[in-house]
C-alpha cells in the first residue's frame, strides 16, 4: 500500500468513526482528490472541519466565514488518531475556540459564524461552484 493510499484509508476510518458518533459528514463532490470534510452539528446550527494532513495526521478545526483576524477558523486538535476521535472533541470544536486565540480573533469569529450548516453549504456551493455530498 502506498503512502497516499494509507492516508486515504486512515481518513475514511476517521469519517466512519465520526458518523458512528451520530454526526453527518459532508464533502465536496471532488472528495477523491482531497482528504477533508465538514461535520454538521446534531442540531444543524454549527459545523467544523476534519482533515487528514500528510504530516500532522487527523486534524479538527472550527469553521467560520473568512475574516482577516481569524481566517476561516482555528485548529483545535491535530495529530489525533481515529481511536482518539470523541464526541467531546467534536463538540468542543463545534462550540468553542482554542486557548491560544486572542479575544479579538474570537470576537471576529463569533461575529462571522455561519447561522447554520445550510448557510455554509449554500455559500460554498455558490462561491466554489461545486456540490456537497453526504458520506
Amino acid at each position: 500500500m502506498t503512502f497516499n493510499e494509507r492516508r486515504k484509508q486512515e481518513f475514511l476510518s476517521a469519517i466512519d468513526k465520526i458518523k458512528s458518533l451520530g454526526y453527518e459528514v459532508y464533502t465536496p463532490a471532488n472528495f477523491d482528490k482531497y482528504l477533508y470534510a465538514y461535520i454538521k452539528s446534531k442540531d444543524g446550527k454549527s459545523l467544523c472541519y476534519v482533515q487528514e494532513d500528510s504530516f500532522l495526521g487527523i486534524n479538527l478545526s472550527t469553521r467560520n466565514k473568512p475574516t482577516r483576524e481569524s481566517g476561516t477558523g482555528f485548529r483545535m486538535y491535530e495529530m489525533i488518531t481515529v481511536e482518539n476521535i470523541t464526541t467531546d472533541k467534536i463538540e468542543k470544536t463545534l462550540h468553542s475556540f482554542p486557548e491560544w486565540a486572542t479575544k479579538s480573533e474570537i470576537k471576529k469569529a463569533i461575529e462571522n459564524r455561519y447561522k447554520s450548516f445550510d448557510e455554509f453549504k449554500e455559500r460554498e456551493e455558490r462561491v466554489w461552484k461545486f456540490k456537497f455530498r453526504q458520506l
